[in-house]
């Protein structure tokens, strides 16, 4: 079996066919992996997902909301059994 093109379809086809025992021959131009996991998909869901990581990390959803009642102090966030900070 021959495989023409070392994108995901292209790969996957290729393991199938070996771990049922076919010899394959895989044919491509460029990387294997195609232009969705090298250059487009993957690296830019990457790069999205960081850059709102980011954007949590400096501005805190819940920034001065603090637990009151059931053991947990006032606005200052100070623990009431231990006397320490949250």
């Amino acid at each position: 079996m021959v495989v023409l093109g070392g994108g995901s379809a292209g790969v996957a086809a290729v393991v199938k066919a070996a771990q049922l025992g076919a010899r394959v021959a895989l044919v491509n131009a460029g990387r294997l992996g195609g232009t969705c996991v090298n250059v487009g998909c993957v690296p830019s869901k990457f790069l999205i997902r960081a850059a709102a990581l980011k954007r949590a990390a400096e501005r805190p959803y819940f920034r001065r909301l603090y637990a009151s009642g059931g053991g947990w102090g006032g606005a200052d966030g100070a623990y009431a059994g231990g006397g320490g900070k949250a």
